[in-house]
Order: C-alpha cells, then structure tokens, then sequence
C-alpha cells in the first residue's frame, strides 16, 4: 500500500518561526532524536519506528496528501529510547519567519523501506539544485564517504582510516591528524567552485591548530589556489584567499578566533567576481572583500583537509563535519537559519502529541477500550467485513471524513459519544448493525447516513441526530429510548420500509425539512412533541402521539424524492 495507507502513527513536527529570519524556500531541516517523539525510539514500545527508519516518512499537510523528500542518515532504535539516534534531513518547500511552520512524521509501519535515492521522495531530492557537493562526512567505506547530492561527488580518502571517523557535530564526521605531509585528505570525484562566479562553502569545525578546510589548487603548481581555513596568523580565524598566478589576493578574513577547541560553523561566499565574505557561528559577516579576482578557471583540483595533495598546503588539524558547496552565494539569513537548526535542533523544531492517524482494513476486528477515545479525526476507516467495538467514555469517532463497510457490526458503550462527526462527508454500510448505548450522543452532524438494510438502536439522554443533512434506508429499523431526542433538524429522512419507534420526552422531529417512507410504521411516545415544524409531514404511518401544534395535517410523499443509499 502506498503512503500513507497503513502507516500507524504521525505527529506533528513544528518549525519555530523565532529561528528564521526571513522565509525560506527548499530549506533542508536536520531532524533529531530531540525533535521527534519518544516512542519511536521505543523498540519494545507500542509505536516504534523501523531500525534503520525505513518506514519514516513525512508531509506537510496532516492527511498525507503531500509527501516531502527525506534523508535518513542515522535512525537507531533502543528498548531504552533514551539510547535511540536519529539524523534525518527533509525538504521542506516553505519555511515562514512570521508564524510557525507544521511538518508531519508518519512511522510505525512493517515492511517499508526508504524511496529510492533518486525518487521524487528520496535522499537526493532533500537538496536543491544549487547544492554541487552535501557531505555528512560520516564513512561509507573506511576509505570513502558519499555525496547526497545527484552528482555523485563522492569523497575518497587518502588511505584507508585516513583520515579517521569520529563524532562530529552532526552524528559522524572526520578527524584529520594535522601532519605536516598531508597524511589525512579526501578528494571530492569532480572539481567543484571555481568555474562558477558564485558558490558557498561551509563546514562544521573543531580544532586546536590551523589549517585548510577545503581547498582547490592546480596539478601541484604552487602559483594556484582557493582556500577556505584557519588563517595561520593571530586572530587565528576563518579566511578566503585566493592565490593567482603566485600572487596571494581578494583576503575575506574573520575577527573570531576559532582555533579554541570548541565547535564552529563556517562559511565563505563569493556574490561575484568581486565580491566575497566570510561567516563564523550564524553571525552576521565577519569579514569581506570586493578586489577583483582574475580568471582562476586553471584550478583543477579540489581537496577536504588540505590544499592540493602534491604541495599539501596548511593540513587540517582537528575533525570537520558536514562539508556543504553550493553555485550561488547563500543569504545570511539562509546560513543563520542552518546555523541555528544545525546547532541547536531540539529548540529549532519542536514535536507535538502522536496520534494514529486513518486505518484501512479488508477484513478483520477493530476493538478499542478505555477512556477519551479519539479516533481518525482526518481521514477514513475503510473495512469490507468486521466488527467495530469501542468501550469507554468520551468517544469522539471520524470527524473530518467518512467510514465505510460492506457489512459489520457496530457496537459503541460509553458516555459522552460524538460519533461520525462527518463535517464533509458520509458514513456509508451496505448491511449491519449500529448500537449505541450511553448519554450525550451526537451523531452524523453535517452530512447523512446510508445503509441498505440493518437495523439502528439508540438508548440514552440528549441524543442529536443527524442535524443538517438526511438519513436514508432501503429497509431496517430505528429504535430511539430516551429523553431529549433531537432528530434530523434541518433535511429528511427517506426509507422505501421499515419501522420508527421513538420513546421518551422533549422530542424535537424534522425541523425545517420531511420523513418520507413508502412503507412501515411511526410510533411516537412521549410529551412535548414538535414535529416537522417548517417542511411536509408524510402520510401512510401510524402515528401515536400529542402534537405541540393543533391543525398539523399528513399528505403524501412528495414526489420526487431520491436518495442514494451508499456512495
């Protein structure tokens, strides 16, 4: 079954308009076991995820309608869901700075397993088109790791463990030893920025020494290069610096110090030919540089950790996560937005209340019990054949959509029923049985029920029956005990035979519309007794009772009455 038939839990998954700065079109999001609910971290719980999240899925409307494009990194579940880990980025087309933003994660599903990679709905789709290179940095090999991205810039290792996996910000990342020899480097398949005008390139650092983050030289000829790295001198902080044609230029170099050992996020633009700057930690920029920049499109080689793999250049000393290179300059507000998820995810996104969402069945038995039962408020249920038994108090059933069965049985026991709300449409049975016991029951309020044969029993007070739209049988019977009955207010009821029995006080009958019936009986028993107030009361059924209003005649069914049974 297709998503999102038969997925067995969602929540909501809210974006904090207070993190962004200026609404965002195609914003990856990092998602985290501190973003997500417990439970599906809970392998011996009731709802846990898939290990491996093959059954996670999401959307940005509540019914499914519209999936987003994921990525599951890391999805790790625990009979201790403190001990559960997740890395998952999703697409999401829209994120406003003015009100919050609403996600939805779907799990808890056997079976699954993740689109493929380049599905519409898949890991590569998480990033837009300006991506060239999104590294996680985590091994794919001891000797590789992999490009999300559609362009399979995937990186190789100098050697095998060189350099090394490690934890990083974001789940894994690489540690590289510093060596003078450039014994630790990764070099991406394709070259990456030059040859653009404009490009992006960040990273997640921690380190206690200088040296290249990423780096583009030229065969090893000396005279060529781009950096981005920990500048050598004091402050120590994060630059851009161009060599061409063995002349050094167009310096976009930091205030902030980011040799301390503690985690940094950094990031160099370049707008134009012209035009470069460089961000530390979400900040506004820290440095800048409008000199002219030549034609560097000689640079043929790209490199995470080092310059060039011939002349080595500054080695980077200290883990780096998350390499990301794009072809246009990313806007400050898009960089503090990733800061901001990146660091911080658990504040950036927060997790509503799970909730199953609609159940599909053939065939079988549906049985809840207990208190406060709240079932499918968006979508359908969907059975051929079965049996529905709930049991409790506060009952609230399918309010947004429609049931629908061939044949079953329906047995509710409680207080307090608000059933088949079906604000939009139906519920709709071709044969069975509807039993309603308990007080407070409201039924079928906006649309109408249908059933083709069956039979109707309702015992209780304060019962609210179909108040806008018009109950139809082919056959059946419909027996209401209690007081305060309150019955298809504004439409009709139409049934070809069959019987009504209604016993009790204060009963309010056919407001404003008819009861039409070809055949069969109308018993009424009780006082205070209004009964079609505005529309035509029906001939040929017996009637036993005392009208509120003297001179109420019955004529005949008014022609032209149909309805359709199931739709």
């Amino acid at each position: 079954m297709s998503f999102p038939t038969g997925w067995g839990r969602k929540c909501a998954l809210v974006i904090q308009s207070s993190k962004v700065d200026a609404n965002q079109v195609n914003f990856p999001v990092l998602l985290t076991k501190d973003t997500l609910p417990s439970e599906m971290f809970d392998a011996d719980g009731s709802y846990p995820a898939l290990s491996g999240g093959g059954d996670i899925r999401f959307s940005s409307d509540s019914a499914g309608d519209t999936q987003l494009a994921c990525e599951v990194v890391t999805s790790t579940i625990d009979n201790d869901p403190a001990n559960g880990v997740a890395e998952i980025w999703v697409k999401v087309p829209s994120i406003s700075s003015s009100s919050n933003t609403t996600i939805y994660v779907w799990y808890h599903k056997s079976g699954e397993s993740q689109p493929a990679i380049d599905n519409a709905y898949g890991a590569e789709n998480v990033w837009d088109s300006n991506f060239i290179m999104v590294q996680h940095m985590n091994d794919a090999t001891t000797s590789t790791i992999t490009d999300s991205t559609s362009n399979s810039n995937d990186g190789t290792k100098k050697a095998a463990n060189e350099p090394i996996e490690a934890t990083g910000k974001i789940g894994k990342g690489q540690d590289f030893d510093g060596s003078a020899s450039g014994d630790d480097y990764i070099t991406p398949a394709n070259m990456l920025v030059v040859n653009n005008t404009s490009w992006s390139i960040s990273a997640w650092i921690r380190s206690s020494g200088i040296g290249t983050i990423f780096g583009e030289g030229y065969n090893g000829n000396t005279s060529w290069a781009l950096l981005l790295q920990i500048d050598p001198n004091s402050p120590y902080s994060a630059r851009i610096i161009f060599k061409e044609n063995a002349t050094w230029k167009c310096e976009a170099k930091g205030t902030t110090a980011i040799n301390d050992d503690a985690i940094h996020y950094i990031v160099g633009t370049q707008a134009s030919k012209s035009s470069r700057s460089v961000y530390v930690d979400g900040g506004a920029v820290e440095g800048t540089n409008t000199d002219l920049l030549g034609d560097m499109s000689i640079l043929n080689t790209c490199h995470i950790g080092i310059l060039e793999r011939s002349t080595f250049g500054t080695s980077s000393d200290g883990w780096i996560d998350e390499v990301r290179v794009s072809n246009i300059a990313r806007s400050v507000e898009w960089m503090g937005a990733e800061y901001k998820n990146q660091s911080d995810p658990g504040t950036f996104v927060i997790e509503g209340t799970p909730e199953i969402p609609a159940l599909a069945m053939g065939a079988g038995s549906f049985a809840l019990t207990g208190a406060d039962v709240d079932l499918l408020l968006g979508r359908s249920l969907n059975m051929n054949a079965g049996s529905f038994t709930f049991t409790g108090a506060d009952i609230d059933l399918l309010r947004g959509r429609l049931l629908a069965m061939d044949s079953g049985s329906f047995v509710l026991t409680g207080a307090n029923i608000n059933l088949i709300y079906l604000i939009t449409y139906l519920l709709a049975m071709d044969s069975g049985s509807f039993t309603l016991t308990g007080a407070d029951i409201d039924l079928l309020v906006d649309r109408y029920l249908s059933m083709n044969a069956g039979s109707f029993t309702f015992t209780g007070a304060d019962i609210d029956l179909l108040v806008d739209r018009y109950l139809s049988m082919n056959a059946g019977s419909f027996t209401f005990t209690g007081a305060n009955i309150n019955l298809l207010r504004n439409r009709f009821l139409a049934m070809d035979s069959g019987s009504f029995t209604l016993t009790g006080a204060d009963i309010g009958l056919f407001f404003n519309r008819l009861l039409s019936m070809d055949s069969g009986e109308f018993i009424l028993t009780g006082t205070d007794i209004t009964f079609t107030r505005s529309g035509l009361p029906i001939g040929r059924m017996k009637i036993t009772f005392t009208p509120r209003k003297p001179g109420i005649t019955f004529t005949p069914r008014k022609p032209g009455i149909t309805f359709t049974p199931r739709i």
